[in-house]
């Protein structure tokens, strides 16, 4: 396949009226352009020029190639200088754990989409197992997660801490438990890869091999949906997802003797990406506005 560096040469050579003339607008040898025409010519197996005196005149199928490829050329340049003039522009794959999703992506995409509006910002959502196996499949450009890793290929900053506290609709649990008097409680969790689980389990053990969980849900609206129906149930879920429920007292902390359940907001990416500036802006608004 022939280059670019061949066709702008062989570009000015077709309008150049000596070959020294393009020799020295590219700093280049006779020669060297001499061989960059040939290597081009064999590439299309047609010859292009025929040689008059000292100069090079294009023959019929030179002036077909040129007519063809000189629009091509001038798009590529256009566009080489538009990519290299403007490096806030692009699409970014952003993978986020359920919760980052739900409470945080919105507001933090609409706000960083207002400021680089040449950027689009695709978001897949999955637990933070899951969007740690996309990153290391470089399926996305970045995760937000919570809780810790385990990946060796994939590089971990913290941004800010979150807060788990345990909840129910039963008003009458409004007190301080330790934990082990909770455990016979009807548990709703989420499901297992979870970041919000593993902390909470993590923190309680062993009595966590006692908790009696009667359902795994996937979704944190789907488990505050069945709190508010049922008083019976308890979970444990991240404060920002129960603000609203919390003021306007469809559900209730029940803090827990000797427990605080924290883990912290990260983000994740391959160690082997290097990150263009687009990606270190984005990198550092996320830092920004999470603080």
């Amino acid at each position: 396949m022939f280059s670019l560096r061949q066709i702008e040469l062989f570009i000015s050579v077709s309008h150049a009226s000596t070959l020294i003339d393009v020799a020295n607008k590219h700093k280049m040898s006779q020669s060297a352009i001499s061989m960059a025409l040939k290597e081009l010519e064999n590439h299309l197996d047609e010859k292009l020029f025929e040689r008059v005196g000292k100069k090079l005149i294009l023959n019929e199928r030179g002036r077909l190639f040129l007519s063809e490829v000189q629009p091509l050329f001038l798009e590529l340049k256009s566009l080489h200088q538009t990519f290299t003039q403007s490096h806030f522009r692009g699409e970014i794959n952003v993978g986020a754990s359920l919760t980052t999703a739900h409470y945080v992506m919105p507001q933090l995409m609409t706000s960083y989409m207002k400021k680089r509006s040449e950027v689009c910002l695709n978001l897949k959502m999955a637990n933070t197992e899951d969007i740690v196996s996309m990153v290391e499949a470089g399926e996305i450009d970045l995760g937000l997660i919570e809780g810790n890793i385990s990946s060796s290929a994939v590089k971990q900053e913290i941004i800010t801490p979150d807060e788990l506290i345990v909840v129910s609709s039963n008003k009458e649990l409004i007190q301080e438990h330790y934990i082990d008097s909770l455990i016979d409680k009807k548990w709703i969790l989420r499901e297992k890869g979870s970041g919000t689980r593993s902390v909470f389990l993590d923190q309680i053990k062993p009595i966590d091999e006692e908790l009696n969980i009667v359902l795994e849900l996937e979704q944190t609206e789907a488990i505050k949906n069945f709190l508010i129906l049922d008083e019976d149930y308890i979970s444990c879920l991240p404060r920002i997802s129960v603000e609203t429920e919390l003021k306007e007292g469809k559900l209730f902390h029940l803090p827990i003797k000797n427990h605080k359940f924290y883990r912290d907001f990260s983000l994740v990416f391959n160690k082997k990406r290097r990150p263009t500036l687009l990606m270190e802006d984005f990198q550092n608004y996320i830092f920004e506005f999470m603080k």
